[in-house]
């Protein structure tokens, strides 16, 4: 079957394609890159589908334009009455209509042997109170003839022939697959050039747009080419920002560091104070909310700090007496400079984010 996009175009329009492509052929052209430019530019055809294009006019010429039509609209009912590609065909038929008694009986052991797809029928020993001997098997097996028809019979009208409709479909050259061809043949010979040229066509357009995207892409910035000042430039620049990037994370690490380093004396004058918040100051509240609470006190001033403290402990009920506070809990050391510029050069996304973060939070501390 022929692409859809092709049975639905009017005929006029296969016809003007139909005689550019066998005007171009007859001349000696081909499928030259003049006549693929020309149809991608007039008939709007992907370049993907210029191949499909080629079979279809080679389709038309030689077939006609009944496989070209467009499928007409089919009334399921009217689909319901066509009766079935075996119909009538009493190989087909277990009980065909008009046999009766001996008849009957001997067709259905003969449809037996015929749809036995084994070389043996499979019999029990015993059915009900009869005995199955050998010689009573060996009666009943299909002979070779039978197992040739069951083979003739599956792939023509059977699951076989179902399987095989595929394999019934045009190939690049427009021809039928699983049919007898020449090989050598002339006019087949022409088909495999004009396929070849077409192929190398759509290579060289192919290329040439890429060629032209990456030209514009190139060109973005009119005609004015980089100079060796701005590639410095914009280096330094680069290296500016790297430098105040691993600045800036190193004074955030060495801030957080402070921050947990001072919460277990703030716990100790906490629990001192009678757990009264009021007493300790804002740093020592932001510094046991962060460290203990696991939140950031948004406030600024020391009441609207205190009362904010007070909520949240009284949220999670936290007991500080369970906090060993005259022993720090052990941190990491806190990383120099030039070693967190190796881990930031290594994978800065994996350093940065979460601690510059947070530390941005806490340059207030």
């Amino acid at each position: 079957m022929l692409p859809t996009w092709w049975r639905l175009w009017p005929s006029e329009t296969k016809a003007a394609v139909m005689s550019l492509v066998f005007s171009a052929e007859e001349s000696g052209a081909g499928w030259c890159g003049d006549l693929v430019e020309q149809i991608l530019e007039e008939y709007s055809v992907e370049i993907t589908e210029l191949q499909n294009l080629r079979v279809c006019c080679t389709v038309e010429r030689e077939v006609g334009a009944s496989l070209s039509a467009p499928e007409p609209p089919v009334d399921p009912a009217t689909i319901a009455t066509v009766p079935s590609i075996t119909e009538g065909l009493s190989l087909y038929e277990l009980q065909p209509a008009g046999l009766t008694g001996v008849a009957l009986f001997e067709h259905m052991c003969r449809f037996r042997l015929l749809h036995n797809p084994e070389t043996a029928a499979k019999t029990s020993a015993h059915v009900g109170e009869i005995d199955v001997t050998a010689v009573q098997k060996s009666i009943i097996q299909p002979t070779d003839r039978d197992l040739a028809i069951n083979t003739l019979l599956r792939e023509s009208g059977g699951e076989g022939g179902q399987r095989k409709l595929p394999q019934r479909r045009l190939n690049t050259l427009g021809e039928i697959n699983n049919q007898c061809v020449v090989s050598n043949d002339p006019a087949r010979l022409k088909k495999m050039r004009l396929m070849l040229q077409l192929a190398k066509s759509i290579d060289d357009a192919k290329a040439a747009e890429k060629a032209k995207k990456a030209q514009d892409k190139h060109t973005v910035r009119g005609s004015v080419h980089i100079s060796s000042a701005e590639r410095a430039l914009s280096h330094g620049i680069e290296c500016f920002l790297t430098t105040c990037y691993v600045a800036v994370l190193y004074f955030v690490m060495q801030k957080l560091t402070e921050v947990k380093a001072r919460a277990p004396a703030a716990v100790a004058k906490y629990i001192a104070a009678g757990k009264d918040a009021s007493k300790l100051t804002i740093r020592e509240l932001l510094s046991i909310g962060y460290v203990h609470l696991h939140m950031q006190l948004s406030s600024k001033k020391k009441a609207a700090v205190v009362a904010e403290f007070k909520d949240a402990a009284a949220l999670k009920q936290w007991d500080p007496t369970t906090v060993t506070a005259n022993t720090p809990a052990p941190t990491a050391a806190s990383p120099t400079a030039v070693e967190v510029e190796a881990q930031a050069a290594e994978s800065p996304a994996s350093v940065s984010t979460p601690m510059l973060t947070a530390g941005l939070l806490q340059l207030n501390w």
